[in-house]
């Protein structure tokens, strides 16, 4: 069978920008050079997340905000790494060439020295699985706000208003909703339609032109940001609360996007023992991008920062552009982020459905209802500040943070060539590492899950006064 060259880069392009190990075993042939890795790395990590950094800034102050933030990069970057260094030892131990996130963790359970880790590897697995799954649906759920939230306010002023007097007439039959949760009902269908394409060469082919999109996007974004250093009417925060401390905390992990394809890029490529120079290459200065746009973005617009800075584009015709380019391609990756989801959890519905219809009917079932449990998701939790940091804290910390010092911790005792002084700095790290995970993690979740409480009964007491 051969393969050709657009057919093999589109199957390669999707299986890294969704993790999905089991496409690039099937690619045996093409193998990528670092530059090309160091691209593919940039490309997971640089989305919606990044959009909403200058506002988390807002909220830990313009002086916590970048310290902090360097603190949580830094603690990721520690983390990846040790990532990558357990699966060198792990592939070795285990005699497996290749492992995915899931499988890494299975095998650092298996290998491990006590026997309560060794009994259940696979709870391990299964801990990694569910909370990609999380993060996946998660950012899925995002697109459905992010999408909603810029074409409401992208709508002509007269427009809004005829939709008001609609959303009144309905009023006055019991229907109460914002016109947000219109928006993301009518982005339902093309969403759904999207999802349904399970052709990753189909899917890459969108890839490459959301990612066309996005730069055009950012691109403009990054005139405005320059436009706004020039204004004096603003003001910062200084300081925060503890609250606002841990909502920052969520919305700064959720940027750490692309960790579920750092393995799978290792599997690909050419060299792999020149992999941890892309990791230390390309993490940096993703991670001073972070820093540095969250921090020039807060600080070219002060306490004016909207929850996505892609609203803050004074000109009405570029901010319109702006907004069009950046809802375009994050439509088009709804169906890349939905694809990790549907391969870890399609072979379980497959064996609880397996007398349901053909193989295909279920899995279309499946993404369906996917589908509209992130639509579900997005409806309730309408607010784009309070659904990243709810994300970020719940899941995206613990891949990023937890789970690889976890991981490291439970391989550390294969590394003969450590000191007994390094191996015990390297168990303090990760200890602390784990801590810190946890208590920030379980923290920003119930910090947002306390502001989403609180934005509902809020919503509720008002439609009762209006019912009134």
């Amino acid at each position: 069978m051969e393969f050709s060259n657009s057919s093999v880069e589109n199957s390669l392009d999707s299986a890294l920008l969704t993790g999905d190990s089991f496409n690039l075993r099937s690619l045996e042939r093409h193998t990528i050079s670092w530059k090309q890795a160091v691209i593919h790395l940039i490309k997971a990590n640089i989305g919606t997340g990044i959009l909403a950094l200058p506002f988390a800034f807002q909220k830990a102050g313009i002086v916590i905000g970048p310290v902090s933030m360097s603190l949580i990069c830094l603690a990721a970057f520690w983390s990846i790494r040790s990532l990558v260094k357990s699966n060198h030892l792990l592939k070795i131990i285990s005699r497996n060439e290749k492992l995915d996130y899931g499988e890494l963790m299975f095998t650092a359970f298996k290998y491990s020295r006590f026997n309560v880790f060794r009994k259940y590897p696979n709870s391990g697995r299964f801990l990694v699985d569910l909370f990609l799954v999380l993060t996946q649906l998660g950012f899925c759920s995002v697109y459905f706000v992010f999408i909603a939230t810029n074409i409401e306010n992208s709508l002509p002023e007269s427009t809004q208003m005829y939709i008001k007097e609609k959303m009144e007439q309905l009023e006055t039959i019991g229907i109460h909703f914002q016109l947000q949760t219109y928006i993301v009902l009518a982005l339902f269908l093309p969403i759904l339609f999207l999802s349904w394409i399970r052709n990753l060469d189909q899917l890459a082919k969108l890839m490459m032109v959301a990612n066309i999109s996005m730069l055009l996007g950012f691109l403009l974004i990054f005139m405005a940001i320059f436009q706004g250093l020039r204004s004096n009417h603003k003001g910062y925060n200084y300081t925060c609360t503890l609250q606002s401390f841990l909502s920052f905390f969520g919305s700064a992990f959720y940027t750490v996007e692309g960790i579920g394809i750092v393995l799978p890029l290792e599997n690909k490529m050419r060299h792999p023992e020149q992999y941890m120079h892309v990791i230390n290459f390309g993490f940096l200065g993703i991670f001073s991008l972070f820093v540095s746009f969250g921090f020039i973005g807060y600080y070219s617009f002060g306490n004016l920062i909207h929850e996505s800075i892609s609203e803050n584009i004074q000109n009405q015709v570029v901010g319109d552009i702006e907004k069009l380019l950046i809802c375009f391609s994050v439509y088009l990756s709804y169906s890349i982020q939905l694809y990790v989801a549907v391969t870890i959890i399609l072979p379980i519905f497959e064996r609880v459905f397996r007398n349901v219809g053909t193989e295909y009917l279920r899995e279309i079932i499946l993404r369906t209802l996917l589908v509209i449990l992130t639509c579900v998701v997005a409806v309730t939790v309408n607010e784009l500040d309070i659904i990243i940091s709810m994300v970020g804290a719940m899941a995206s910390c613990s891949l990023a943070i937890i789970f690889p010092a976890i991981i490291n911790l439970l391989t550390l005792h294969h590394e003969m060539r450590l000191t007994a002084t390094r191996c015990a700095l390297y168990i303090l790290i990760d200890i602390i590492l784990i801590a810190a995970g946890i208590f920030g993690g379980c923290s920003g979740t119930y910090v947002s899950f306390k502001s989403l409480i609180s934005l509902n009964s809020t919503t509720t007491v008002e439609l009762l006064s209006v019912n009134m």
